[in-house]
């Protein structure tokens, strides 16, 4: 072979050989990969940079998980908050209820019947009424009960606010008179003179001139009233009614923070 002949064959399987050499160690498709690669991580790494090409994906991605994962959090809480509010509410409820189911005997909570003690015994939430172990009289107030309606007729004298805050005790109100019938059997069940002056519910403390029972009804509301002569007096002194059972139970006002007056209790049993 020549030599010159050598030489060419030489260079032309270098030159055939250099493309290939230059693709195989550093070609465009691995660079671009790397590229692409660290962009993303590095958007991984700082989800609110922005970026371009693959690296927008990362923070939208992020933002969307973040989003939701909030809503979830807000959707949990107002779970929870509601839970809570109902429990409060139902807790409140079932105070009243185990309380009132529970007072019968102190040490075991079982029920029994009514008493004279102070206690609800029969677990009905009323304190002291007539039962046939309890007719009274018990406490100073004499019992009675009709088809639907117990009454405490007491004679221990107290304020119109004390005596409120006596009929609340025993789990009743300060009487609400609906009826002329319903006043003549109270006052004939009332004390004789000269204890027989009995507080009503019926007061004009809230607003001056406008009597309301504890059922929140008007003198007038039930179609039925008894004032007494010139009565009621207009004063902001006088805002609590009251009856004289030996005046046919007229209604009458006095100062509420009199305290010489007996007063009628009444509950639904």
């Amino acid at each position: 072979m020549q030599p010159g002949s050598t030489l060419t064959t030489l260079a032309l399987t270098l030159a055939a050989l250099a493309p290939a050499a230059c693709f195989t160690d550093a070609g465009p498709a691995d660079v671009t990969s790397d590229a692409s690669a660290s962009s993303t991580s590095a958007s991984a790494s700082a989800p609110g940079t922005t970026s371009t090409g693959a690296a927008t994906v990362a923070p939208a991605t992020t933002g969307v998980d973040e989003t939701t994962s909030a809503a979830a959090t807000s959707t949990s809480t107002s779970a929870l908050t509601g839970a809570v509010t109902s429990d409060a509410s139902d807790s409140d409820v079932s105070a009243v209820t185990t309380d009132a189911a529970t007072t019968g005997d102190p040490t075991t909570g079982e029920c029994s019947a009514e008493i004279c003690d102070g206690l609800d015994n029969d677990c009905d939430a009323l304190v002291d009424e007539l039962s046939d172990d309890n007719p009274g009289p018990c406490d100073n107030c004499l019992l009675h009960e009709t088809a639907d309606r117990l009454y405490w007729i007491c004679q221990d004298f107290r304020t119109w606010t004390e005596a409120r805050a006596r009929c609340q005790d025993r789990g009743a109100a300060l009487v609400t008179l609906e009826t002329a019938a319903e006043r003549d059997l109270l006052i004939g069940l009332a004390p004789a003179p000269p204890n027989d002056e009995m507080w009503l519910g019926l007061t004009d403390s809230a607003r001056e001139g406008v009597f309301r029972w504890p059922t929140g009804a008007t003198a007038e509301d039930y179609g039925y009233k008894d004032w007494d002569l010139d009565q009621p007096v207009g004063s902001p002194d006088l805002n609590c009614v009251y009856v004289v059972n030996t005046d046919s139970g007229r209604w009458r006002v006095a100062p509420c923070d009199n305290p010489k007056y007996g007063y009628f209790c009444e509950a639904t049993p």
